[in-house]
């Protein structure tokens, strides 16, 4: 037959491979606890296992609580937010410290957890926010404890005592948490401050209804007459003003998302004079004077404005008929800079408004197309003659004429028509501010953050 043949010699078989060894008895990885008996020193096992997993477990607890506690998770951006990851720091260095030698003092964090509960009084929450946190991360620390369970062996009862002393811990927290803030409630000073803090965020509030009766008894309880009129001031979170160097009617509020005062009526020159002192430098930005109803709103305008100079694109906006210096001192006013943030309340449809409007500049080489821009910013700025417009730019007359009469080719009857004459206006000045720099060669600024040029 084909390919028939001797038969061949047995071949050897394969040996099976060598299996790992599966005794479940085997000792699995002690991992940070590693050389310590945790018969003979259970807490010392612990407190070996507990502190490597701090710095992840810190992070876990804090977003945890930012999702399941909406009060905190609005506030979260601000100071608070650094103080709410402070708080959680040092409760977790509380709990190790007592894992890993439960006879140690505890007075520091004591006096720690009493400021929270009053902090948390004088922020005008209830208490029961706290107390849910408290639980959030109770959760956190129970899950990341089974986990660890599993991964070094950690017998059933370390685990319960893990648990007790957990639970202890908490217990103890909370107490002292409530002690401090039930003293916060019961002084008068404290209960006004957690009204002014109530009655500050209500009026900054753009949902809250202002004519409700009980912002009124809150105003009373405050000791803070609801005034007529009011003037929010919008601040940086590095640049809160010592209370001490407040004027005693102005409210200051920390306790959310963006620092703000409020100063009752219209802040004359006087006030506005110590307030700069108060500030040191610090940026803020003064809101429009309105009725206590419209606080929301003027607070907006004027984070918008402290924005907006950020970006520098305040750098010579030009109102009030001569470039705006952007506030030396730090103290910006809304009042002074109406026409930009109405323009930059929308930037994408400025944006639009100036590609349409200013569409014939934009067709024309770099080389033209400034000097022309120039010129237009010069004759809506001046209505003046070709000699004025010239001083302005500091070019000749005839080179004025010449530039005119190009303008005037471009847009043809446009300029003579006031409606028209109005939009192209609007988009050159907004133009300027998107592109974060004034027409005028004297001034000079920065790019607006996220705004497409």
């Amino acid at each position: 037959m084909p390919g028939a043949g001797p038969p061949s010699e047995p071949q050897p078989q394969p040996q099976p491979a060598p299996q790992p060894d599966t005794d479940t008895d085997a000792d699995p990885d002690p991992g940070p606890a590693a050389g310590i008996d945790p018969d003979l020193f259970p807490t010392q096992s612990l407190a070996a296992i507990v502190r490597p997993e701090l710095p992840t477990l810190i992070d876990e607890i804090f977003e945890e609580i930012i999702r399941a506690v909406p009060e905190y998770a609005v506030l979260v951006e601000g100071p608070f937010g650094r103080m709410l990851r402070t708080g959680v720091e040092r409760n977790l260095d509380s709990f190790a410290d007592q894992v890993a030698d439960p006879g140690r003092s505890t007075d520091e964090h004591d006096e720690l957890f009493r400021r929270m509960g009053r902090f948390e009084a004088l922020e005008g929450r209830d208490f029961e926010v706290l107390r849910t946190a408290v639980r959030v991360g109770v959760r956190v620390c129970l899950r990341r404890a089974r986990i660890a369970t599993e991964r070094y062996g950690i017998p059933s009862e370390t685990v319960a005592l893990f648990a007790d002393l957990l639970f202890s811990h908490i217990e103890r927290m909370e107490a002292l948490c409530r002690q401090g803030y039930q003293t916060a409630a019961s002084e008068p000073d404290s209960r006004s401050e957690m009204q002014r803090s109530q009655l500050v965020r209500l009026l900054a509030d753009s949902d809250a209804s202002i004519d409700h009766p009980s912002v009124a008894e809150i105003a009373e309880a405050a000791r803070w007459p609801l005034p007529a009129l009011v003037t929010p001031v919008a601040l940086t979170d590095g640049g809160v003003p010592d209370p001490a160097a407040l004027d005693d009617d102005i409210l200051l509020e920390t306790g959310v998302e963006q620092p703000l005062l409020l100063v009752p009526g219209r802040p004359d020159d006087v006030r506005l004079a110590r307030l700069r002192t108060a500030l040191a430098g610090a940026p803020a930005a003064v809101g429009l004077t309105v009725v206590p109803g419209g606080c929301a709103d003027s607070l907006r305008w004027a984070r918008q404005l402290l924005a907006v100079a950020a970006s520098g694109a305040l750098a010579g906006d030009g109102e009030g008929g001569g470039p705006s210096p952007a506030a030396p001192d730090g103290l910006l006013r809304c009042e002074e800079h109406l026409t930009t943030l109405f323009v930059l309340s929308d930037p994408e449809l400025a944006e639009q408004l100036a590609r349409r409007e200013l569409a014939p500049l934009d067709e024309l080489p770099g080389r033209r197309e400034q000097p022309l821009r120039e010129t237009l910013n010069a004759w809506f700025r001046t209505r003046g003659t070709a000699q004025e417009i010239a001083d302005l730019l500091d070019v000749h007359q005839y080179t004025v004429y010449y530039r005119l009469r190009s303008l005037r080719s471009l847009f043809g009857g446009q300029l003579d028509d006031r409606d028209r004459r109005f939009a192209i206006e609007v988009a050159l000045h907004a133009a300027e501010l998107l592109e974060g720099k004034s027409a005028d060669p004297a001034a000079d600024g920065g790019e607006v953050p996220g705004v497409a040029t």
